[in-house]
């Protein structure tokens, strides 16, 4: 038997990958993208600098705030946010997600490491 520990040490949470993924069709016009929105600026902002991230925008298409994975620094989270900010909710919802969703999956990996 094993006992977690009392404590976890910063320094012992792996690094993380995370996708966002955001509806901005025109269902979420006004106050579901404004919400989510706000969501996703929170957790954007409280990443680790150990930790790699992308945003996927979806609606009638979809779109990648960047080819691959990026490293939460200062620039490329004020990137992100730039690019949430700008949502306004419109167009039709894509009726089959698995394309938008495959999309981060695929994203380039600028090495076979994680990072």
């Amino acid at each position: 038997m094993m006992q977690p520990p009392k404590r976890i040490r910063t320094a012992d949470i792996p690094k993380r990958e995370y996708i966002f993924i955001l509806d901005v069709s025109g269902s979420m016009y006004g106050f579901p993208i404004e919400i989510s929105k706000k969501l996703l600026k929170d957790l954007i902002c409280n990443l680790r600098a150990s930790d790699r991230f992308n945003v996927l925008l979806f609606s009638g298409g979809s779109s990648l705030l960047a080819e691959e994975s990026l490293p939460a620094t200062s620039d490329n989270i004020a990137r992100a946010i730039k690019l949430i900010e700008n949502q306004q909710g419109g167009g039709g919802t894509e009726l089959f997600l698995l394309s938008p969703v495959r999309l981060p999956l695929s994203a380039r990996r600028t090495s076979p490491e994680p990072w």
